[in-house]
């Protein structure tokens, strides 16, 4: 049978906050013993296409990924990327949730991402019910849903759109006509100025591609959960909340709620931050969690970052970007130098108990780890990623990546889980050339070759070279730094 998913696809990018390396980190920091992620049996639901489910299954040949979807478009799409990676340790499966038989079968990890708030409850049911079946005894399950009380300007929006494209049938119609009256309610609000929160919830509409709008905004079911009715469903189905994919404490201090229970706290939280979204990981009701995390634990993980320090102010405060065009600044002297220190070895990971910690006590120290950590400028991982950190003499880019290239992909999923983008021809014909087989002189023989016909620029210069020879003379001196940065988007492979 053909959903609107067929007609229509929903885009797959890598989920960073699935990956089972993640979700093994946040477990064990919370004293859960999880299955080694390089030997585990992995199940996502709403698969789509593999996109989150087959890079994975590529770093980790010891593992098994399955993975199932109503729409038969995206299993083929699966299968076919699947295929042409040559991988044994996939199963791709079209089926309804309802009708699904795992005949038995145990996961260490369960990725739901994207389904929860867009079923009907009986679905609900299902997806938690599978979870506490098919879920092995040490396993970590991750649940995303729309979260209130943020959702309730979004979920005001999506009302107007599908009241005004209630009778429309045609999916692309029906698309339109919600851009139409989101435009309209964008001019109206434009002189209502008591309601600039309504009118920037319509004005990212724009922004939105055609599929998110039609099956997320447009959904017959998009509902949002406060927290408390999550976890009070979680919990009929002898489930229990451990924590959320993004490490947050969830402090509420200064609401004198300061002896309100645990989960209770996580809820004020979300009151506080006007919470929209939530990404949330469950395990067995028996399962013994430690809300405290032990140094002990900080201590046995992994840390990188990120960030780019920028000059040190004159009283001591230093501030380091962290993407998105967001920053932290401190005048702490050990996360400065931590800091300075973790980003000059970027991509590299290094034990927290080998960082330069000095004078603070293991406690103190695992304290401020995880402050960092909670501020999104330190990454923990019980395991490094599998990347090198540095050019070899004959570099190997991922072959996932290189496969997304040759399929006219410009966006490639990296060593980290993360999408990357490559913008330009250059960069992407270098990708490509990063097999293995060659050294840098071979590299700058054969990208100079592709340029010598082609009309585009090289990245990385503001002139038009005027012979062959300016050309190579380009490349060659922008080469090694084209493979630095390669390295430093984590796209190398040993």
């Amino acid at each position: 049978m053909s959903t609107s998913y067929d007609q229509i696809a929903y885009p797959c990018s890598p989920q960073a906050q699935t990956h089972p390396d993640l979700l093994a980190t946040l477990a064990t920091l919370h004293g859960l013993k999880p299955a080694p992620t390089d030997r585990c049996q992995v199940l996502e639901v709403g698969c789509n296409d593999g996109s989150n489910l087959i890079p994975m299954a590529a770093n980790e040949p010891g593992s098994h990924f399955t993975g199932i979807d109503l729409a038969h478009t995206a299993i083929a799409a699966a299968h076919a990327w699947s295929g042409r990676l040559g991988l044994a340790n996939t199963e791709f499966t079209q089926a309804d949730i309802l009708d699904w038989n795992p005949a038995g079968r145990r996961f260490d990890y369960i990725l739901i991402h994207g389904l929860y708030s867009w079923v009907p409850p009986h679905v609900r049911e299902a997806i938690l019910s599978l979870c506490q079946s098919s879920l092995a005894p040490d396993g970590i399950a991750y649940i995303s849903y729309n979260a209130l009380p943020g959702c309730h300007i979004r979920r005001y929006v999506w009302d107007v759109l599908r009241f005004h494209t209630r009778t429309i049938e045609d999916p692309r119609q029906k698309i339109a006509a919600a851009r139409e009256i989101a435009a309209k309610m964008c001019a109206w609000f434009e002189d209502e100025h008591q309601q600039p929160v309504i009118k920037k919830e319509f004005e990212l509409l724009a922004t939105v591609h055609d599929s998110v709008l039609l099956h997320d905004d447009l959904a017959e079911w998009n509902t949002p959960f406060y927290f408390s009715e999550f976890v009070e469903a979680t919990e009929r189905h002898a489930l229990q909340y451990l924590c959320d994919a993004r490490y947050s404490r969830d402090a509420i201090h200064g609401l004198g709620l300061d002896d309100a229970d645990w989960l209770s706290a996580r809820q004020y939280a979300d009151f506080v931050t006007v919470r929209k979204f939530r990404s949330s990981l469950l395990c067995h009701a028996g399962s013994a969690i430690d809300h405290t995390i032990r140094t002990e634990r900080v201590l046995g993980v992994f840390a990188a970052s990120t960030v780019e320090p920028q000059p040190e102010q004159s009283d001591g405060t230093q501030a380091f970007k962290l993407g998105d065009e967001k920053s932290l600044s401190t005048n702490h002297p050990v996360a400065k130098r931590l800091l300075n220190e973790l980003s000059a070895m970027w991509p590299g990971w290094r034990p927290v108990s080998e960082l330069p910690l000095d004078p603070l006590t293991q406690d103190a120290a695992a304290a401020l780890i995880l402050r960092l950590y909670e501020a999104r400028a330190l990454e923990l991982r019980i395991r490094p990623p599998r990347l090198v950190a540095t050019v070899t003499e004959r570099p190997t880019a991922s072959p996932l990546a290189r496969l997304q290239i040759a399929s006219g992909q410009t966006a490639v999923t990296n060593q980290r889980h993360v999408k990357v983008m490559l913008t330009d021809e250059l960069s992407r014909q270098f990708l490509l050339l990063l097999d293995g087989s060659r050294d840098r002189a071979a590299l700058l023989r054969d990208l100079t070759g592709h340029f010598d016909s082609a009309q585009s620029l090289p990245a990385w210069h503001a002139n038009e070279p005027t012979s062959r020879l300016e050309r190579a003379l380009m490349i060659d001196k922008g080469l090694d730094g084209n493979l630095k940065q390669m390295a430093r988007l984590c796209l190398l492979v040993a």
